[in-house]
């Protein structure tokens, strides 16, 4: 039985994608990008993440030895319907660490393949997914189409988008710049879907995609299949002087006239339909799609587009200032009736923590609008939230002072 070593860190310019997967500085780079997600997601990723972090170095070796030897599994996922408000759950597949690690490892690698990244990840048009674009790409494209004279718009999203994809037809686009096929075994079983709780889904399985129909929401490789397969959707669309800007499954189709956007879109259905999706229309679905003049302002991705600039939708905004409220709400209901195992959690230094990491996360995913104004009157809406919170701190502390130390959250010596 072969050691578990892993494969020097520098990779050889004519070393097999395979090869290029199980090398020790793929491996650890895949390995710190899912380490980074883990810190943000919930605290059962977070342990799992902590618990593979405290031997890495072994656990990474043996990652590489079953890659090297064909021995590598992808374990089964667990399915969460993810409640949103107002809208339906979002089917969201949670991998083990080590399949995480594998697909991230193995999107790198696709990533890295110069035929793949002039295929299907160029698209001048396509931001999401695609190294150093993202959301302030998209808004910043979407700006200058505006200042160009392109005066009228229509958004939408894709129905179902990743429990849609076909995904041998997507895979066949990405595999003809791949000829190895350990390599395309694995993409094949990294983008399957196959759950472990299936049964405790109830009607929420239908949600998950099945068989060869659908990518798993959450893999770090289906926004690579979903590009893939819309690479002839971005090019047909941006044509006659029509701008379609898409980030994954969301779209907005910028032109000159009313017309020529509604044709797009007509069009766009039918290049869509071929592809066995559709899109909402907004006059079917309003609440999911939209149309007018971009003089009046627009809506895309979460930001309101006007004038020249982008803000933080009022959508996003009234979002923040609900969790806001959330998480202070839980601390005051402590305060209610302090409990020293909870101070850690919910007393007060932790929750001004927790405040402060969301209210910068919430920051930092706008930091490409310039829109002081609409950051100082939410930031005024949180501050007046947050003097109530400390004035009933106050109160609490004031009611019983020997319980101090568990308000605060401040371990006690005493």
């Amino acid at each position: 039985m072969a050691s578990a070593t892993l494969d020097p860190g520098d990779i050889a310019p004519d070393s097999t994608p395979l090869e290029r997967l199980r090398a020790r500085a793929t491996l650890r780079s895949a390995w710190l990008r899912v380490r980074e997600a883990a810190r943000r997601s919930s605290p059962a990723t977070r342990a799992e993440a902590r618990s593979f972090e405290a031997h890495e170095g072994r656990h990474l070796a043996r990652i590489a030895a079953q890659l090297r030897e064909g021995r590598f599994v992808f374990a089964r996922a667990r399915g969460i319907a993810c409640e949103r408000p107002g809208k339906g759950p979002r089917p969201i597949v949670v991998a083990p660490i080590e399949s995480r690690i594998v697909q991230r490892a193995l999107l790198d690698v696709l990533r890295a393949l110069p035929g793949l990244r002039a295929a299907d990840l160029e698209a001048p048009t396509s931001f999401g997914g695609v190294p150093e674009r993202g959301t302030a790409g998209a808004v910043a494209a979407a700006i200058e189409a505006v200042k160009a004279g392109h005066t009228s718009y229509l958004r939408s999203d894709i129905v179902g988008f990743f429990r849609r994809i076909p995904r041998k037809r997507a895979l066949d686009m990405l595999l003809v710049h791949v000829p190895d096929e350990g390599f395309a075994r694995l993409l094949d079983e990294a983008t399957r879907t196959e759950l472990e709780n299936l049964a405790e889904l109830g009607a929420a399985a239908s949600l998950f995609p099945e068989d060869d129909t659908g990518v798993p929401q959450g893999c770090a490789l289906s926004t690579l299949l979903g590009n893939a397969l819309l690479r002839g959707f971005d090019a047909q669309m941006n044509a006659r002087g029509i701008v379609c800007l898409r980030y994954v499954d969301d779209f907005l189709l910028l032109g000159r006239e009313a017309s020529h956007v509604k044709k797009a879109f007509v069009s766009a259905q039918r290049a869509l339909g071929e592809l066995g999706f559709a899109a909402y229309d907004p006059v079917i679905d309003p609440g999911k799609a939209a149309a007018g003049s971009t003089a009046r302002g627009f809506e895309f991705l979460g930001c309101e587009i006007q004038g020249g600039r982008a803000a933080p939708s009022r959508a996003k905004r009234e979002e923040i200032f609900g969790r806001v409220d959330a998480l202070l709400r839980r601390s005051e209901r402590f305060f209610e009736r302090p409990d020293p195992g909870g101070a850690a959690r919910l007393g007060l230094a932790p929750t001004l923590h927790a405040l402060g990491r969301l209210i910068e996360g919430f920051r930092a995913s706008y930091r490409f609008c310039q829109a002081d104004e609409v950051f100082a009157a939410l930031g005024r809406a949180i501050d007046s939230r947050v003097e109530k919170y400390l004035r009933l701190y106050r109160k609490s502390e004031g009611r019983d002072p020997s319980r101090r130390g568990a308000l605060r959250g401040i371990a006690s010596l005493g």
